[in-house]
């Protein structure tokens, strides 16, 4: 196997077909400031074949796959062997450094021959593994959603519902930002993305924006990304201060999973309930009252 550094056209030209919107060129040369460098790597077979490749990014002396996004992907043309990848990944720490490499995968559920191959590979290489509590709901379950949620969450819905809130999507993108900014501020969390960011960004992976109202009033919100078929992802959301009698985040909890299980998709991925490996108990307990399955979502020191 031959390892080789490409351009992003080069890379693109040898992966005509990214696993996800978040290994695609156009996201890659759009986040490309937030990295001090930024490689594309392929490797070959002997016929000079290309079998599997990835990016990564230069930060804080560690090459990050990804360097910014929820999860790093693995591009190949046809589904490489264990050997590939086991192969590919020893070529890249050769290259890039022992114990340089960080490797954060899809959380478990999104789990296929291939990904399940990275993870193997990749745990015998660890230096160190962190494990993320990640929360899905298979969308097979909207038809009898409230018949498995937690008994309190059907309260919550049922006040939700009472209360006349509606959900729409929307291009408000400032509305949108604003509210969800004054809720992460409320609870100190940290807020990436800037606005603009977000509106750059949806024109490389596919954003749905969320309000919820009542009366006229934007109660919460919700930014969406598509980056895989048949996934939804959740990637900020919050409500209000003086809204939680509304209990607008159970409404958004079901109201979107209703839309996209309307749409056709098959999952939707709530993300993370945990820091560095810590979980954060009440929401780990709130994802699951609203119906969410537990996967483990990796990232590995190589």
């Amino acid at each position: 196997m031959i390892l080789r550094a490409l351009t992003p056209d080069e890379y693109s030209a040898t992966f005509p077909t990214p696993r996800c919107a978040y290994s695609s060129m156009p996201f890659v040369r759009l986040n490309a400031h937030k990295a001090e460098s930024v490689v594309c790597l392929a490797a070959y077979a002997d016929d000079g074949a290309p079998v599997c490749g990835m990016t990564a990014g230069l930060r804080d002396g560690l090459w990050r796959m990804p360097f910014s996004a929820p999860f790093a992907d693995i591009d190949y043309n046809r589904p490489p062997g264990n050997n590939d990848v086991a192969d590919f990944l020893s070529e890249v720490t050769h290259l890039l450094g022992e114990g340089k490499v960080r490797l954060t995968l899809r959380p478990g559920f999104y789990a296929d021959d291939v990904l399940s191959r990275v993870l193997i590979s990749a745990g015998c290489m660890a230096r160190g593994i962190v494990y993320e509590y990640n929360y899905h709901l298979p969308l097979s379950r909207m038809d009898g959603y409230t018949d498995a949620i937690s008994p309190a969450a059907r309260r919550n819905l049922r006040r939700a519902e009472k209360c006349g809130l509606r959900l729409r999507l929307t291009d408000d993108i400032g509305a949108v930002y604003d509210l969800i900014s004054r809720h992460y501020s409320r609870r100190r969390y940290a807020l990436p993305l800037t606005a603009d960011e977000i509106s750059d960004t949806a024109a490389v992976v596919p954003t749905d924006l969320f309000l919820a109202s009542a009366d006229g009033r934007d109660v919460a919100a919700a930014v969406v990304q598509r980056p895989i078929d048949g996934t939804a992802q959740l990637i900020y959301w919050g409500d209000e201060e003086d809204s939680e009698g509304m209990r607008p985040m159970n409404f958004l909890a079901y109201a979107m999973s209703r839309h996209y299980a309307d749409e056709g998709l098959t999952v939707f991925d709530f993300g993370p309930a945990s820091q560095s490996g810590i979980p954060a108990s009440g929401l780990c307990r709130f994802k699951e009252s609203v119906g969410c399955s537990l996967s483990a979502k990796p990232t590995i020191l190589i």
